[in-house]
């Protein structure tokens, strides 16, 4: 009843209702209807098909509208009103003849021509469907949507040129529609113009400094253009913002650990553990990061939460292994070695690792040297590699080959202080003394971590010469 009530009253207050309540003259059946009556009887199905569409009735409408161009091919609205919602419907392809005849009647109107453009778009007739947004655009410059959809268009179209023109534009129009800055900024973005990019952000949060889409898009572009300080800054700020947001949290422990500020990457990185218990990421970041401060400890237990929580990686079992190395533990240090090498044969940090460890210990030196051997194959030009392998010759008494590859690392690692000592040792090694202390005063310039075992070193040395 109720509905009923309410199509009453919309056909009354159209002024139709008594149109279409009049009985016909009992003679009008026998003739055709006149150009008025025909206008009639398409308004009444015009309206009814608005009917069925505020009652969610979508099929019936479009039979309505249909119904009505049948009477009247010339009801403009009804053309306008099947075309959108055929759109709606997902129908787009059906929409467009009825969209292109409404056009044809109105060539100036710009809801015509909009709706068959969206039209057109949907169908996936992408250049009929940039046409006529241009046109759309000349006929309406004001209007915001047509330079969206044309702009998104284009860029989906890898026309990245003609869709920072058609933005550039509407920003011209539209000065204080941030939409157009961001769009712009996320084109610069893709073609890695970030000074571009930041530009246009900070364009889009000025106008829309709530927007932490817009500050978050800013501060990635000052990450990205490698203004370290700003993107800290604007992160931070989207911390406060978004209190929630772990991504901002681990952008910002990720760039202070960049930056070598370990104790602010740590406050982050428990913060963003607090955020993400559950997620092994996160305890493989601490990790890392109390690797970072020497705290081997703590470290072993971050990367032991994140195997336990569901990293099974060959990287995992490389940090588990460097951990257990450095806190001693020698056997279970070689078992994850051999883990992370079993997941990944071509990890030739972890060959690099357990070669390096067994000839420090000066056991399983074949091995090592085997090890090693692969690690350069894979980095042939990594001083640390080289070094490995020389290290290991010299702890099997092989002296002559262990100063070559030893040279080799310290010209590709010239400041490297653990290098230039084991250069300096196999040198001494050679009976070429001068030579050694020569090389064990660079390491003891270059900061190693146990400069007294150099200095006591140099001094024997000199003493024995003397």
């Amino acid at each position: 009843m109720k509905n009923l009530a309410t199509t009453i009253l919309l056909l009354l207050s159209l002024g139709i209702f008594a149109c279409v309540l009049r009985p016909l003259r009992h003679d009008s059946l026998a003739r055709p209807a006149t150009p008025d009556e025909n206008k009639v009887r398409a308004y009444a199905f015009f309206m009814s098909g608005i009917i069925h569409e505020l009652n969610h009735r979508a099929e019936e409408a479009v039979q309505a509208y249909q119904k009505a161009l049948a009477s009247d091919p010339s009801a403009f609205e009804a053309r306008i009103r099947l075309g959108t919602l055929l759109i709606g419907t997902r129908e787009a392809s059906a929409a467009v003849p009825w969209l292109e005849e409404a056009k044809r009647l109105d060539p100036a109107s710009y809801r015509a021509r909009f709706l068959l453009a969206t039209a057109l778009m949907e169908a996936g007739r992408n250049e009929e469907a940039i046409g006529e947004f241009r046109a759309v655009i000349e006929l309406s410059p004001n209007e915001v949507s047509p330079y969206l959809l044309l702009g998104n268009l284009l860029s989906q179209q890898q026309k990245v040129d003609q869709a920072l023109e058609v933005y550039r534009r509407a920003a011209e129009n539209h000065p204080q529609e941030s939409i157009f800055w961001f769009r712009m900024g996320m084109l610069y973005s893709e073609l890695g113009e970030h000074r571009q990019a930041v530009e246009k952000f900070q364009r889009t949060v000025d106008l829309r400094p709530d927007s932490i889409q817009a500050c978050l898009a800013l501060a990635l572009a000052y990450e990205l253009n490698r203004e370290t300080d700003k993107a800290v800054a604007q992160y931070e700020r989207v911390a406060q913002m978004d209190p929630l947001n772990s991504e901002v949290y681990q952008r910002l422990g990720t760039l202070y650990f960049q930056a070598g500020e370990m104790e602010k990457a740590l406050d982050w990185f428990q913060l963003l553990a607090r955020l993400t218990p559950n997620s092994p990421r996160v305890f493989f970041l601490l990790g890392a990061t109390h690797m970072e401060l020497k705290d081997y400890s703590s470290a072993l237990e971050e990367f032991l939460r994140a195997y336990t929580l569901g990293d099974e990686s060959d990287l995992i079992h490389f940090k588990l292994g460097a951990a257990y190395e450095r806190t001693g533990k020698f056997d279970e240090a070689v078992d994850h070695f051999e883990r992370a090498i079993g997941l990944n044969p071509a990890n030739a940090y972890a060959l690099n690792y357990l070669g390096y460890m067994y000839a420090e210990r000066a056991i399983n030196l074949d091995k090592a040297v085997e090890l090693v051997s692969k690690a350069l194959e894979i980095e042939p030009d990594n001083g640390a590699f080289v070094d490995s392998l020389g290290w290991a010759y010299f702890q099997k008494g092989l002296v002559d080959k262990a100063v070559e590859e030893l040279k080799r690392a310290a010209s590709l690692l010239p400041d490297d202080p653990e290098i230039l000592e084991h250069l300096g040792d196999a040198l001494q090694a050679q009976g070429r003394h001068a030579r050694a202390i020569t090389e064990w005063e660079k390491a003891l310039g270059a900061e190693p971590d146990n400069p007294n075992r150099l200095r006591e070193k140099i001094e024997s040395l000199r003493k024995d010469i003397h």
